[in-house]
């Protein structure tokens, strides 16, 4: 299912990209500096559920207006609207990648793969040019490895609660890393475990399932606490190692 498709599921409307338009024009009360307008659903990410709402960015030439969110219900579906200045996109781009918020990130990425209803601009050339797939994967498997010495450190203190976190966090991570490897970037993470598990453990259905049991539908009790973080390191330093191969068998392709 196409994008124009999933809206007009979504909304039950035959022309949701017109309407989407009309009534930003009529809400926001913004007629003539709009550069772009674009609508994000979960769905273009294979996520998402009918209760899902859908997401408008608007970006305007006014270097003066600020970011400035709205929630309207277009067909019989939540729509939030967020204004922003071209100037402010800009801004965000020239961050350092460490500078940069979960909310930039996941505004970059909702813009980047958004269907358009308005543009007077031909695209957004600094979000079309930027690999936030790439910079997803680098802060998350930076995170999983700083995550994974922490459990370490936990474990031979036998501080096992402390280390069951930080291995799972390590973890989570890794999948949140592999999905960028695999087509996935997934910003959420009530959906990272939800994703990866659906999607075979993007090309490991081995990983998937020792994900399921360690993480989903764990048995960890005070008798075997030793053992179970023993099989989080195990999970975590694996998922560190097939990351590390996929990732430079990609580069070489």
């Amino acid at each position: 299912m196409d994008k124009l498709d999933i809206l007009k599921k979504a909304t039950k409307l035959s022309d949701p990209q017109k309407d989407i338009l009309h009534l930003i024009k009529l809400k926001c009360n913004i007629q003539k500096d709009i550069l772009y307008a674009c609508v994000y659903s979960s769905k273009f990410d294979g996520l998402g559920n009918k209760f899902s709402d859908l997401d408008v960015y608007v970006i305007v030439s006014d270097d003066k207006a600020y970011v400035k969110r709205l929630s309207f219900v277009l067909g019989n579906i939540p729509l939030d609207i967020e204004v922003i200045s071209n100037k402010k996109i800009n801004k965000i781009l020239q961050k350092n990648k460490y500078d940069l918020t979960d909310g930039d990130i996941k505004r970059l990425w909702r813009i980047k793969i958004s269907m358009p209803v308005f543009k007077s601009l031909e695209k957004l050339d600094g979000i079309a040019h930027f690999d936030i797939a790439k910079l997803v994967f680098d802060l998350s498997n930076e995170k999983s490895y700083e995550l994974e010495d922490d459990g370490n450190k936990m474990f031979k203190v036998e501080n096992f609660i402390s280390s069951i976190e930080c291995f799972r966090s390590s973890i989570i991570y890794s999948i949140k890393a592999r999905g960028c490897l695999y087509d996935r970037v997934i910003l959420k993470d009530k959906w990272l475990l939800y994703s990866f598990i659906k999607n075979n453990g993007y090309n490991n259905q081995q990983l998937a399932k020792r994900v399921e049991q360690l993480l989903v539908f764990p048995c960890v009790s005070k008798n075997n606490i030793s053992s179970y973080n023993n099989n989080l390191a195990t999970l975590a330093e694996n998922l560190l190692f097939i990351n590390k191969l996929d990732f430079n068998r990609k580069e070489k392709r």
